[in-house]
C-alpha cells in the first residue's frame, strides 16, 4: 500500500513571495489519467489535489529551488520500468507547476526598479553552442544577422560555414533557390545579393517586395524607409514659398526632374532633397537674423490682410450695383448670394459636381426677384 503525506512550504512570510502554504497544485494533467484501459494495479499510485511540494526556501533573487523533492511517496520501491517512468513524469510535472506559480508570485510582488537593480551575468556569443546560435538567428532578420556576423567572430565561423542552413534560410525567407555548385557556398551567394535585396537604411531583407533603388539616392530603400523624413523631396515652388529660397540658392543643390502630373504641356517639375533645402534655409535665415517661423507668421498675416481688402472691395461693388437697381435696405442685407459673391464661392446647383462661381448678375437676379418684398 502506498502512503502519501501532505507537505508545506517552509518559506518566511517576509520573503519576496509571501506565504504559500495554501498554494493548490493539481495532478489533472498527469499522463496516467488519460489511460482508461489500464487496471488499478498497472496505473500506479495516484496523488490527490492536497499534495504539496517540499522546498528549502528562496535562495537570493535568482529564482532557484534548492531541493527537487516535489512529491514524497512512501512505500515499496517501484518494480517495473513503467512505474519508474510514471514517477519521473509526476515529479517533473510538479516541479514545472510549482516553479511557474512561484515565478508568477514573484513577478507580482517585485517592482521594475528591483528587477533592474538585480545583478545580471554577461552573456557572450562566443561560448554558446551552435543550436543556441541557430535559435537566435531564427528570431532575427537575415539582414541583421549579416551585420552581426561582421562583429562577432564565433558567430561568423559557426554559422557562415553551415551552407545547408543558409540554403534553408534563402529558400524559406527570401524565396531564393540555389542549385548546383552555388549550394556549397550559400553564404557567399547571399552576400552577392545584398546590394539589391537589403535596405541600405534599416538593413532588413525579409521585405514584402524588393527594395527600390532611387536614382537620386543611388541606394536600395524599402517602402518604410522611402517615406522617412530624410528621404523626402520638395519641389522648387515649395522651396521658394515655404523655405524662402531663390534661384541662386537652389543652383548648388542636387535635383532631378519629372513630368508635371497636373498639366501635360507644362514644364517639368524640379525636386530637391528636403533635408538639404532645410539646411540651406537655416543658413540663409541666420544671416538675416530671423527664423522660419517668424517669416511664415508674417507671410500669413500679409496674406490675410490682402484677402480682407479684396473682399471689402467686392462687397462695396455689389452694394453699389444693388442700390443702382433699386434694392432697398442694401446696407443691412446680407444673403447667401451676396456672401458667395464676396467670398468667391462656387454656386451650388443641387448636384455634387461643382458649378460655376457666383457672378454679379446672379446676385442681382436673386436679390431683386426674391428679396424685394
Amino acid at each position: 500500500m502506498v502512503h502519501q503525506r501532505s507537505a508545506r512550504f517552509p518559506i518566511s512570510p517576509r520573503g519576496p513571495i509571501g506565504n504559500l502554504d495554501l498554494l493548490p497544485v493539481g495532478l489533472e494533467s498527469a499522463p496516467h489519467e488519460s489511460r482508461s484501459d489500464r487496471s488499478g494495479s498497472q496505473q500506479g499510485p495516484i496523488g490527490n489535489r492536497s499534495d504539496r511540494c517540499e522546498s528549502t526556501g528562496w535562495i537570493g533573487r535568482n529564482f532557484q529551488i534548492t531541493r527537487n523533492s516535489c512529491l514524497s511517496v512512501e512505500g515499496p520501491e517501484c518494480s517495473t520500468k513503467s512505474s519508474q517512468r510514471w514517477m519521473h513524469t509526476i515529479k517533473r510535472t510538479m516541479t514545472t507547476r510549482i516553479t511557474t506559480k512561484l515565478f508568477k508570485r514573484w513577478c507580482l510582488t517585485t517592482t521594475k526598479t528591483q528587477i533592474d537593480n538585480m545583478p545580471h551575468s554577461p552573456v557572450s556569443l562566443d561560448s554558446m553552442p551552435i543550436l543556441v546560435l541557430h535559435t537566435i538567428v531564427s528570431h532575427l532578420d537575415i539582414g541583421h544577422v549579416i551585420s552581426l556576423t561582421q562583429v562577432n567572430r564565433q558567430l561568423r565561423y559557426s554559422i557562415t560555414n553551415d551552407s545547408g542552413y543558409w540554403v534553408y534560410l534563402l529558400r524559406t525567407r527570401l524565396n531564393t533557390k540555389l542549385t548546383g555548385k552555388r549550394r556549397n557556398n550559400a553564404f557567399f551567394e547571399l552576400m552577392r545579393r545584398l546590394p539589391t535585396l537589403r535596405c541600405a537604411d534599416c538593413h532588413e531583407m525579409q521585405l514584402r517586395r524588393r527594395p527600390f533603388i532611387h536614382p537620386f539616392w543611388n541606394r536600395p530603400l524599402c517602402d518604410a524607409c522611402q517615406i522617412n523624413d530624410k528621404y523626402r523631396f520638395v519641389t522648387a515652388y515649395t522651396a521658394k514659398k515655404n523655405y524662402f529660397l531663390d534661384e541662386n540658392d537652389l543652383l548648388s543643390l542636387r535635383t532631378f526632374n519629372q513630368k508635371n502630373p497636373h498639366y501635360e504641356n507644362a514644364s517639368h517639375v524640379r525636386f530637391f532633397s528636403r533635408v538639404e533645402v532645410q539646411r540651406r534655409s537655416e543658413l540663409k535665415l541666420q544671416l538675416l537674423q530671423t527664423t522660419r517661423i517668424d517669416r511664415l507668421r508674417k507671410r500669413d498675416l500679409r496674406s490675410q490682410q490682402a484677402k480682407d481688402r479684396w473682399r471689402k472691395r467686392r462687397h462695396d461693388n455689389i452694394i453699389q450695383l444693388l442700390t443702382a437697381n433699386g434694392f432697398l435696405h442694401v446696407s443691412r442685407h446680407y444673403c447667401t448670394a451676396v456672401d458667395g459673391f464676396v467670398r468667391n464661392l462656387f454656386k451650388l446647383d443641387g448636384s455634387r459636381v461643382r458649378g460655376r462661381r457666383w457672378t454679379e448678375e446672379d446676385v442681382i437676379q436673386i436679390c431683386c426677384t426674391r428679396h424685394m418684398t
